[in-house]
C-alpha cells in the first residue's frame, strides 16, 4: 500500500511540475526528487539529497508564480515525507493548500478498486484541511458502506458532528448517518428532515429520510419523501426501485408494479444493481406468477448479462414454473458467473438427483 502510495502520488506531482524556473534547475530538482521518493524501504536517506532538492527548488518557490510555487511545494512534501520527516511535509502540503490532490488521488485509487490506498488519501485531504468537512463525510462513507467498516464509520461521523457549526445542515446530515448506523431509526429520522428544511433539494437526503422511515414503518412518510426526490430528479430510476419496495413492504402490489413499471421504462444504467425488471421478477415471483418473473428477469439480463443474481432468479422462476431444463441452464450459468455460489450449487445437486 505504501508503495502504491508514493507511486500514484509522485507521477501525478512530476507530471504536474512545469516550473517557470531554469529548465536544468527544474530537471535535476525532479531528478532528484524521484531518487528520494523512490528509495527502497529501510534504506537511509541522504541528507545531502535532500539539501540538493530543496535548494534547486528555491527559485520556484520564492518566485512570484503562485501556480509553480504551489507545485514546488506538493513535490517538496513527497520528498521530506519518505525521509521520514512527517511535519515537514504536512508544513509543505499545506503551504500548497493540497487537499484537492489528495482527494482526486483517493477517487482514482477507488476506481482502481485500491480501497486502503483510498482511505489513506483521503485522511491526507483531511490533514492539510481539517476544515473541509466534506472530506470527513467522504472518509465515513468510505468505511461504510464502501469496506464495511461500520465502527470506524461511526467514530468519523462523531468527529464530523462535533467539528460541524451546531444547527447547520452538516451538522444535522452527520449525526443523522451517526443514529442510522446505530439503528436509532427516529432519531436519524429528525436528523435528516432537520438537514432538509435547511436544504430541501438534497435528493440523497431525501432517500436517506424515507429509508429510515420505512425501517421505522412509517411509511407514508417514507412515500413522500420518496416522491419529493422523484419530482427533483425525475430520471434517476433507482428512486422508483425505492418507492416500489415501500409499497411492496406494506402489500400494496399494484403501486409496487407502477413504480417498478415506471423505473425499468426509463432505466439509463444508473441503478445497475437492482433496476425495474429485476423488482418486477421479485414483485411477480412472490405472487407465484412465475411466467411473468421470469420473463422481467430476462429482461434483466438483457440489461445486465454478467449479474449472477439475475441468473440465478430467473433459474428459480424456471424451476418453480416446472420448466426444468431452462433451470438447469440458468443455475448452469450462475456458476459460470461466479463458482462459488452456494444457492446456485445447492439448487443445481438438487434437481440433478431428482
Amino acid at each position: 500500500m505504501r508503495r502504491a502510495f508514493v507511486y500514484l502520488a509522485t507521477i501525478l506531482s512530476l507530471v504536474l511540475v512545469s516550473f517557470r524556473s531554469d529548465l536544468l534547475g527544474r530537471n535535476l530538482a525532479s531528478a532528484m526528487a524521484t531518487k528520494v521518493i523512490f528509495t527502497p524501504a529501510g534504506t537511509p536517506i541522504s541528507h545531502n539529497d535532500l539539501q540538493r532538492v530543496e535548494y534547486l527548488l528555491q527559485p520556484t518557490l520564492a518566485g512570484t508564480d503562485v501556480r509553480s510555487a504551489t507545485r514546488a511545494h506538493l513535490l517538496l512534501g513527497l520528498v521530506w515525507d519518505r525521509a521520514g520527516n512527517r511535519q515537514r511535509a504536512m508544513d509543505e502540503w499545506r503551504l500548497a493548500d493540497s487537499a484537492s490532490l489528495w482527494e482526486d488521488l483517493s477517487s482514482l485509487a477507488w476506481s482502481q478498486g485500491k480501497s486502503d490506498d483510498a482511505i489513506e488519501f483521503r485522511k491526507q485531504a483531511i490533514a492539510v484541511a481539517p476544515s473541509h468537512l466534506g472530506n470527513y463525510f467522504m472518509l465515513a462513507w468510505l468505511y461504510w458502506p464502501g469496506t464495511g467498516r461500520v465502527d470506524e464509520s461511526i467514530k468519523v461521523y462523531s468527529e464530523t458532528a462535533a467539528l460541524a457549526a451546531p444547527g447547520s445542515f452538516e451538522r444535522y446530515l452527520a449525526e443523522g448517518y451517526l443514529f442510522r448506523l446505530q439503528q436509532n431509526w427516529a432519531q436519524a429520522l429528525d436528523r435528516f428532515e432537520q438537514a432538509l428544511r435547511i436544504k430541501p433539494t438534497r435528493v440523497d437526503v431525501h432517500r436517506l429520510a424515507a429509508y429510515v422511515a420505512g425501517r421505522s414503518e412509517t411509511y407514508s412518510l417514507a412515500i413522500d419523501h420518496l416522491k419529493q426526490a422523484i419530482n427533483l430528479s425525475p430520471l434517476d430510476s433507482c428512486i422508483d426501485v425505492d418507492l416500489g419496495d415501500i409499497y411492496r413492504d406494506v402489500g400494496q402490489y399494484a403501486e409496487a408494479s407502477t413504480w417498478y413499471s415506471r423505473a425499468a421504462r426509463i432505466y439509463p444504467k444508473n441503478c445497475a444493481a437492482d433496476p425495474g425488471h429485476a423488482s418486477l421478477g421479485r414483485l411477480y415471483f412472490e405472487q407465484r406468477l412465475f411466467a411473468k418473473a421470469a420473463s422481467e428477469y430476462r429482461a434483466a439480463i438483457t440489461l445486465n448479462p454478467t449479474n449472477k443474481d439475475y441468473h440465478c432468479r430467473l433459474a428459480q422462476a424456471y424451476e418453480r414454473g416446472g420448466r426444468i431444463s431452462e433451470a438447469l441452464g440458468e443455475y448452469l450459468r450462475t456458476l459460470e458467473l461466479d463458482a462459488t455460489d452456494l444457492d446456485a450449487k445447492q439448487s443445481l445437486m438438487r434437481l440433478l438427483h431428482h
